[in-house]
């Protein structure tokens, strides 16, 4: 109709790892990543992280080059996130491996220490913690460290000690 004035446009991020189809892919013994909840959905089927319904997820995904642990930490992260790895290879279908809410303290970021087996491909799920109603976004800062298992984690692979009389 002919009015005229200032137009004011707000853009956001997304990440692109919002939905489980598409998780972004993580690979070696080491990895630092990042990703925004802000605007991040909870799909249908999805399980509830860490024991809370949270609501802003976004996801990963690894896959062990052996037999060994992984940690994985959200600590330094700038909001209270929830933090879980499972195995399966449909949203529906995740089988829980470990999760974690607060480190402790006054630490709102998450940590796992889990073992993991070599060639299984983990799904690593980042979320905001949902405080009654409140739902806790922001930016991931998501690391990965590996650590092999050692030579004689197993039975079979006994090291033999040798020692001299004194």
């Amino acid at each position: 109709d002919g009015e005229v004035g200032n137009v004011t446009l707000s853009l956001f991020m997304i990440s692109e790892n919002d939905n489980f189809a598409d998780r972004a892919s993580l690979s070696g013994t080491f990895a630092l990543t990042s990703g925004v909840t802000d605007f991040a959905t909870h799909e249908i089927s999805e399980p509830i992280h860490a024991g809370n319904v949270g609501g802003r997820s976004i996801w990963w995904e690894w896959t062990a080059p052996s037999d060994g642990r992984v940690d994985i930490d959200t600590t330094v992260s700038d909001f209270d996130t929830l933090l879980a790895i499972y195995t399966g290879d449909t949203l529906g279908g995740l089988t829980e491996v470990a999760s974690n809410d607060d480190v402790g303290g006054d630490i709102t970021g998450s940590f796992i220490s889990t073992p993991v087996f070599g060639g299984t491909t983990y799904k690593i799920a980042v979320d905001g913690k949902n405080l009654n109603g409140e739902l806790s976004q922001g930016t991931v800062l998501l690391t990965l460290e590996f650590s092999p298992a050692p030579s004689n984690d197993n039975f079979a692979d006994a090291l033999d000690l040798v020692g001299t009389d004194a």
